[in-house]
């Protein structure tokens, strides 16, 4: 087997809607990740892969990953079959999606994402309890607001584009047009391609710091 993929165990499938769910795995210690980072993951019996941000950190010896089941698409299928004891193959660990622990006292952070592209987000604040942020999250139906008890209530925002019952009725664009966001915050944005342009050009023209922006996209 290539050094960089690696056999790990499935502990389990915890289902969040109909289309997405969080997979567990036993993590082997010898390889390190980050939060923010990603591995590809497949069935050992298939070549297909498939890359997924951490959703929470090697905690005890696991790690979870958030996957939103794509219509036709074999790996994200594959993988909410997964029952426990199961084998799963875990490509090498990328991204660069992460936060420097030495800036976590002395920064504050935005956090914007749409849909699943909250995962590195929810691993942020798993691994670093200390985090002085915002999290702006964008959904398009309330069932969407992925485990929002493991964020304070005032720390997150979920921005609701089709029913009401949510912090803001509307897209992330809109919050941030009433939201002051200070030049001294780190912004990091993960999620559709039109969010994150749309979100760097509103705050670049109110003079945001081209420089403190960080940014992944989620297909």
């Amino acid at each position: 087997m290539n050094e960089a993929n690696r056999l790990q165990r499935v502990i389990g499938v915890r289902s969040l809607t109909d289309s997405t769910y969080a997979i567990k795995l036993a993590w082997d210690s010898a390889v390190k990740i980050q939060a923010g980072q990603r591995v590809a993951l497949g069935l050992p019996d298939s070549d297909e892969r498939r890359w997924y941000s951490v959703y929470s950190c090697c905690k005890g010896g696991e790690a979870e990953f958030l996957v939103r089941e794509v219509e036709n698409g074999n790996v994200s299928r594959q993988l909410r079959g997964c029952q426990p004891g199961d084998q799963l193959i875990v490509g090498g660990v990328e991204g660069h999606f992460v936060i420097d622990p030495e800036s976590i006292r002395t920064t504050t952070y935005l956090f914007i994402a749409t849909g699943t592209g909250v995962a590195p987000f929810h691993a942020f604040v798993q691994a670093y309890p200390d985090l002085n942020y915002i999290l702006l999250h964008g959904v398009r139906y309330l069932r969407e607001r992925y485990d929002m008890q493991d964020y304070p209530p005032e720390r997150y925002v979920a921005c609701v584009s089709r029913e009401e019952g949510g912090d803001f009725y509307g897209r992330v664009t809109d919050y941030l047009k009433q939201m002051d966001v200070p030049p001294t915050h780190k912004v990091y944005l993960c999620g559709n391609q039109r969010m994150i342009y749309d979100v760097y050009y509103a705050l670049v023209s109110r003079d945001h710091p081209e420089n403190a922006f960080a940014t992944e996209v989620y297909f």
